[in-house]
């Protein structure tokens, strides 16, 4: 009777193992599907956590953990300005300088050291922004003495790989799925100014077309064949879309926010579909405490966010939004429009970014 009774007591230990096995991979944080409610479009895909890069104004670098949001480290990067995570887990940092001396270089960045200077040709670098459909980061500078210029690097050894010219006052730049470069700029007329849009071929670095616009474009995101703009000097709650493929492109379509003061466009992968993220912040006033979420395919925000205080800027790590409180000395944790961390800084925040 014994004899008979061990194989089944066996297979039993057996499937009872391999259930235990799945389940245990299954409630592992990095392997957890949650699925959610598709009406409120939160849908997420749990993954690995991304190291934080936070600067100042007095231009330290805060090196975060994207695990428990401890301070790992701080570095000191003079003259740094805008960041963007590039490759490897780099960032690199644009040194646009002080009032008495124009920067020349980009800082690198790596595991919370500065690891590189690249010297530029050319002063005065403000924006960067990295193109994941190639691989290279493109640094715009300041519009000086009627001259401006797109330095364009290989990330992969962080050498200068051409200077492009360009005419006009760079707003803010970003990349569409089929190698192209999309800037948002201005440039002086007499008394006032020219706004536009331009479309750049980057096999070539040709000018496919120039999109006039009646306000500045200050913010800008490209998904699919539609370019996103925000003009951040107005309170009115629009974001603008013009799909840029098409012969009149200057055919602009408004979508209504759920605030005024759009300050900035961010996009966001959920559940494998690009989301648009608008944060509401008066520069003015220095008030703002939203974040509007819209679906592209829709065009219309389908979700607010609440609490996010002062959002100057804002970066995605796993399924929570670290806010950069522009009047506090602090990183705020946001996940379903609750605070579930504070990081405090002693310092005021003004760019945040996670690397890659």
């Amino acid at each position: 009777m014994t004899r008979k009774i061990l194989p089944v007591v066996f297979i039993i230990l057996v499937i009872s193992a391999y259930f235990y096995y799945i389940y245990s991979i299954h409630r592992d944080p990095f392997y957890i599907h949650i699925h959610r409610d598709l009406s409120n479009n939160d849908k997420v895909i749990m993954g690995e956590e991304k190291d934080i890069y936070c600067i100042t104004p007095s231009r330290y670098v805060f090196y975060i953990s994207g695990k428990d949001y401890k301070i790992l480290n701080k570095v000191r990067v003079n003259g740094g300005w805008n960041m963007a995570p590039v490759r490897d887990g780099k960032i690199y940092v644009a040194i646009r300088g002080n009032l008495s001396k124009a920067g020349k270089a980009v800082a690198v960045l790596q595991n919370g050291k500065i690891i590189k200077y690249i010297e530029l040709k050319n002063p005065l670098p403000r924006i960067v922004k990295y193109n994941d459909y190639n691989g290279k980061a493109y640094v715009g500078h300041i519009f000086f003495m009627n001259k401006n210029f797109i330095t364009v690097f290989n990330t992969e050894n962080d050498t200068v790989e051409r200077y492009l010219s360009y005419n006009g006052e760079i707003e803010d730049i970003s990349f569409a799925k089929d190698n192209k470069m999309i800037i948002s700029s201005w440039v002086p007329d007499k008394d006032k100014y020219k706004n536009k849009i331009d479309v750049i071929d980057l096999d070539n670095y040709s000018l496919i077309r120039s999109i006039p616009l009646n306000f500045k474009a200050s913010s800008i995101e490209v998904i699919g064949d539609t370019i996103y703009l925000i003009n951040g000097l107005s309170g009115d709650p629009f974001i603008y879309a013009v799909e840029w493929k098409k012969n009149d492109s200057t055919m602009i379509k408004k979508i209504k926010l759920s605030d005024n003061y759009p300050w900035r466009l961010y996009k966001n992968e959920i559940g494998g579909k690009t989301y648009l993220y608008v944060t509401h912040y008066n520069i003015d006033n220095m008030s703002g405490k939203s974040i509007s979420l819209i679906d592209p395919d829709q065009n219309k925000v389908i979700k607010v966010i609440h609490n996010a205080y002062h959002p100057g800027d804002i970066a995605f790590n796993n399924n929570e939004i670290v806010v950069c409180d522009h009047v506090n000395e602090r990183l705020l944790v946001l996940r379903d429009s609750k605070i579930v961390h504070e990081i405090k800084l002693g310092e005021r925040p003004i760019f945040i970014v996670t690397a890659k």
